[in-house]
């Protein structure tokens, strides 16, 4: 029998089996990868960011490691990088057809992407250079100054994909556009798809009697979701800790009251965790 190393099909081999398949599967997964020094350094040490990552990836079609490799957070919204975008419609089975260029140079360059689904019309979007000037990125420091050819490329792509197939990409945005948003202060937040000229101020506090009891004010648009808490009281039940010793050691009156910034420290409490005396 030959030593030589064999290629492995991705598709059905062992590299598939890699996937956690069950709640328990998946905890153990993202502990061990947080040891990881070969992901993204914004995984390093940080499990529950690569739980989200990994959830995310399974509701598009991205396997584990791809998500994370994929998908980035940018300004607080989940997003996929241009070449991620492509290859999920592509792969897909109601993908047609796709076609990109762009032509002329300076303030006439503009960027075209024409995409159609399997036995439908093609769908065309333009982004030019007269577009990014009004948008305020052309000149830009970073890639729109140098590569602005590249950038209007990405816009058109996005644009034309999430148009022509919001079935495959559920909804996320391209991160090289997300990446152009301007970044609002904390008090306020964004509405309608990251439009940077509409803002709304921040949600009101709301304080129940529990929270008085503690005192902690929860801001509910800051609260850890409920994927979250899931996750958090799966992994306290898994190591048969007392949810009210762990809120009380949080300071929260429920695990449903942390704020989504005391996730990561919750999972490494737990980790750690020592009966309270």
């Amino acid at each position: 029998m030959s030593k030589d190393l064999q290629p492995i099909n991705s598709q059905s081999g062992a590299l598939a089996s890699l996937a956690p398949k069950t709640l328990e599967e998946a905890l153990k997964f993202c502990d061990f990868l947080a040891t990881s020094t070969v992901i993204p350094k914004d995984f390093v040490g940080k499990p529950a960011n690569i739980f989200v990552a990994v959830q995310w990836g399974m509701e598009i079609g991205l396997a584990p490691l791809q998500a994370m490799q994929n998908i980035a957070v940018i300004n607080g919204r989940p997003s996929l990088w241009g070449d991620a975008m492509l290859a999920l419609v592509i792969a897909s089975p109601v993908f047609g057809s796709i076609d990109e260029f762009t032509e002329g140079e300076g303030d006439t360059m503009r960027a075209v992407c024409r995409v159609s689904r399997k036995n439908g019309k093609i769908h065309e979007q333009v982004f030019s250079a007269a577009d990014a000037k009004k948008a305020g990125l052309l000149g830009k420091d970073g890639p729109w100054r140098n590569y602005p050819g590249r950038m209007m490329q990405m816009r058109a792509r996005s644009w034309a994909l999430r148009d022509t197939f919001p079935d495959v990409l559920k909804g996320m945005p391209c991160a090289e556009e997300v990446s152009d948003y301007e970044i609002l202060p904390e008090d306020t937040k964004r509405i309608g798809g990251g439009k940077p000229e509409v803002q709304a101020p921040k949600a009101t506090q709301q304080v129940s009697q529990a929270q008085q009891e503690t005192g902690k004010v929860v801001d509910t648009s800051e609260k850890v979701t409920a994927g979250g808490v899931t996750l958090l009281k799966r992994s306290l039940d898994n190591k048969n800790i007392p949810h009210a010793d762990f809120c009380k050691y949080m300071k929260v009156a429920a695990i449903e009251d942390l704020l989504k910034t005391d996730l990561n420290p919750a999972m490494e409490a737990i980790k750690k965790w020592e009966p309270m005396p």
